[in-house]
């Protein structure tokens, strides 16, 4: 994990819910705090307050909407976002989440795309950028050529439209070269990229390597893309759940 992940807190008594959502967050690099009820989220974000908040709408003790009105009545805590789930059967108390402050509201089963898109619209990182792509972390071998020689690097994490490769020499930002991604053992996609930026071993916590960003993406290669992160991301909970927590249907 990151030391600069950010901080989210996961409120539901189901212990189901909170399991395979915590698991998906983590994997999206989010650092992961559970909460059964509101009681219990008033007292953690006291402590240590989260950058984002999820409630369900449905908690003993005290429910997601009761804790949404806590928080944005507070001057310390108001700032903090909040996404508000709920079941469909429960969509007529969505005027009264927004109404009272809330960041965005998702329905259970949880769509993949569609909590990332309202992670995008929550989540700054440093300088204010957000995070617009889907991605996941990535343990593979690419093969990059550039003028003509070709190398291996260890990729460490892949989104929709990039990739990370750890290398104590990374390429100058601006250089162009050639992919070969193995996606899977029947496919290998050929792309084309430039380095957009770089780390470096002496003076970034992180690991030392460039980031690149893809070119020219045809429709087909971004959907492939897109189908590999979200199966990376979440396909072993997909099958292994035995009720509809989340899902990657449109």
């Amino acid at each position: 994990m990151s030391e600069s992940a950010k901080k989210v807190i996961i409120a539901d008594d189901h212990a189901s819910s909170v399991m395979y959502l915590a698991v998906l967050m983590r994997r999206m690099g989010f650092q992961v705090v559970p909460a059964k009820n509101g009681v219990e989220v008033l007292k953690l974000i006291k402590m240590a307050p989260p950058d984002l908040l999820m409630l369900d709408y449905t908690m003993p003790v005290m429910d997601g909407l009761t804790t949404l009105r806590h928080i944005k009545s507070d001057r310390q805590l108001k700032d903090i976002p909040v996404i508000m789930v709920t079941a469909h059967s429960h969509r007529s108390g969505v005027d009264d989440f927004m109404k009272a402050g809330a960041a965005g509201y998702i329905t259970k089963p949880i769509n993949i795309k569609q909590l990332h898109s309202l992670l995008q619209d929550c989540v700054t990182y440093s300088g204010g950028k957000r995070r617009t792509n889907l991605r996941t972390a990535m343990q593979k071998s690419v093969s990059v050529s550039v003028y003509g020689l070709t190398k291996n690097y260890h990729a460490t994490a892949l989104s929709e439209k990039g990739i990370y490769l750890r290398s104590k020499e990374p390429l100058p930002a601006g250089t162009e070269l050639d992919l070969s991604l193995p996606l899977t053992a029947a496919v290998t996609l050929t792309l084309r990229g430039t380095v957009i930026y770089h780390r470096d071993v002496f003076n970034d916590s992180t690991d030392p390597g460039m980031a690149v960003e893809f070119r020219d993406l045809s429709q087909r290669e971004t959907e492939i893309l897109s189908a590999y992160i979200t199966h990376a991301l979440a396909g072993d909970l997909l099958l292994e759940q035995d009720e509809d927590i989340l899902s990657d249907k449109a």
